[in-house]
């Protein structure tokens, strides 16, 4: 069910869908858990989907938890790479308050980009599907719900993991050649 959307959930997410060339000097906020885990999966070699609206999609869910792993600050510095290539105005990293660690990644996320002065600002809030959802910026998730909802979002995980993890197990479960 992670993958599948139906055919009008598809196509208007795909319009909603923001190039990657076109977000220089724009701002990008983060569906932190969303894209991070993702990223993380790839760079574990573990199975990454490409689902029926395009968006890279880890088979993983987390369940009020979350532990950084081996792969964890190299995911964030490829995020960073793929984001400062591309001139963005500022970055807003959004982490679920409920999740246990999120002050822990927090921290990180504050500290990689104090160290690479890159604009990155991270806020830990209780709904940040809610918040990404009325966001008036780019929003990069892949979460359905925020995508249904979104006016401009990024495949932000598949952007990171297509130019910077070459080797990812990636299974195309959309149904159509992409």
């Amino acid at each position: 069910m992670r993958c599948a959307c139906s055919d009008t959930a598809m196509k208007t997410r795909l319009v909603r869908q923001v190039d990657p060339r076109s977000i220089g000097g724009r701002q990008i906020w983060i569906d932190g858990y969303n894209v991070l885990t993702t990223v993380e999966t790839a760079l574990a070699g573990g199975v990454v989907l490409i689902a029926r609206d395009s968006c890279f999609r880890d088979i993983a869910s987390m369940h009020g938890t979350y532990r950084k792993v081996e792969e964890t600050s190299a995911a964030l510095e490829l995020v960073g790479r793929s984001l400062a290539s591309r001139d963005i105005a500022s970055v807003t990293w959004l982490l679920d308050k409920p999740v246990s660690n999120s002050g822990r990644l927090a921290s990180i996320i504050r500290e990689l980009a104090g160290a690479r002065r890159w604009k990155w600002e991270v806020q830990i809030v209780f709904n940040p599907d809610a918040v990404l959802s009325e966001s008036p910026h780019v929003v990069a998730t892949a979460d359905s719900g925020i995508l249904d909802r979104s006016v401009n979002w990024l495949s932000l995980a598949r952007l990171v993991v297509c130019e910077h993890v070459p080797d990812a197990k990636i299974v195309d479960v959309s149904g159509h050649s992409m």
